[in-house]
């Protein structure tokens, strides 16, 4: 994931590539949260589809500079009726004047292609109230067109509300939200982030509903190595607690890759150390570069021998 940070010290992850993935792995449940009349409509039982491959068709030119996360599923309703249904969703994390123009795009592309019924969904991620476009309005003389879709924005929810529900994608709608509310603000992201850990381990659902969530919360939640090492401290006393390890795993979350990291420097270190006792008048400058490590930090584990070996 490709990462940057603030005057503040927070953290950007991909949030697209979180988003795309969370959709995917709970997308009953994203449908059962969004659009509960479609839900009701669909024929889970024969399975649905996501066309990545079609939407990069469709939009070839978009892909080099990638703003959005684009989902396009095909659907099977409970009709005897052999038709499908395409459902496009749209999430956006920032303010775009031309986003319904480019929704209409899409459906209109989408429809010439497949001649199939379209549902089409925009999930607003930013923090501005009252960015919320829902309609595409198109005139020329007598020519007129109106397009509407439906629009959801995470910053309008009710944060308790979140908390009761038992659907499991309201925990990353929560996260989301928890994302603007903490933007400038460290120590409330990294409270958020507990208290959201707290409430999913909570919850009655399967182990691998929970650790896939863990993994998007702590991905989007992201925090400064730290505040992260706070947080490992605090959650391993949560997931303990209990006497019963909840079944979480830190393969893929941004703790393993901090602890991977530290890992990788500690064997450096351990190799550099090893070289500087057994080459007294050892070059610094060649180590730094063909450890990695900066020159002053060589210089310091040279110290360091150099006081053993006096010890000695």
């Amino acid at each position: 994931m490709s990462e940057g940070t603030n005057q503040q010290g927070l953290m950007f992850p991909d949030y697209d590539a979180l988003w795309k993935e969370v959709i995917e792995e709970f997308f009953e449940e994203f449908l059962h949260f969004f659009a509960p009349d479609l839900y009701e409509a669909v024929d889970f039982n024969k399975g649905y589809e996501f066309l990545e491959q079609e939407l990069r068709t469709l939009f070839p030119d978009s892909e080099a500079e990638k703003k959005y996360t684009d989902k396009l599923a095909k659907l099977y309703l409970k009709s005897g009726e052999e038709k499908w249904i395409l459902t496009h969703i749209e999430v956006q994390g920032s303010r775009d004047l031309d986003f319904a123009e480019r929704m209409f795009r899409y459906f209109y592309r989408v429809y010439d292609k497949y001649d199939r019924k379209i549902f089409a969904l925009a999930l607003f991620s930013d923090e501005s109230p009252s960015y919320k476009p829902d309609t595409y309005k198109y005139e020329f003389f007598d020519t007129t067109l109106t397009y509407t879709y439906r629009s959801y924005k995470i910053v309008e929810q009710n944060e308790e509300e979140l908390t009761r529900s038992e659907n499991p994608f309201s925990m990353a709608v929560l996260a989301g939200l928890y994302v603007v509310k903490s933007k400038k603000d460290i120590n409330a992201r990294y409270q958020f982030k507990i208290n959201l850990i707290r409430l999913l381990l909570q919850k009655e659902w399967r182990r691998e509903k929970i650790e896939k969530l863990f993994v998007f919360i702590d991905g989007l939640l992201k925090l400064p190595v730290e505040k992260e090492k706070n947080f490992e401290a605090e959650l391993n006393e949560m997931v303990w607690r209990e006497g019963e390890n909840m079944g979480l795993t830190w393969d893929r979350s941004n703790l393993a890759d901090m602890y991977y990291s530290k890992g990788k420097i500690e064997g450096k270190i351990e190799l550099v150390k090893k070289w500087l006792e057994e080459e007294v008048d050892a070059d610094i400058q060649l180590i730094s570069k063909i450890s990695g490590l900066s020159l002053e930090d060589v210089k310091k584990l040279k110290k360091e021998v150099q006081r053993k070996r006096s010890t000695h």
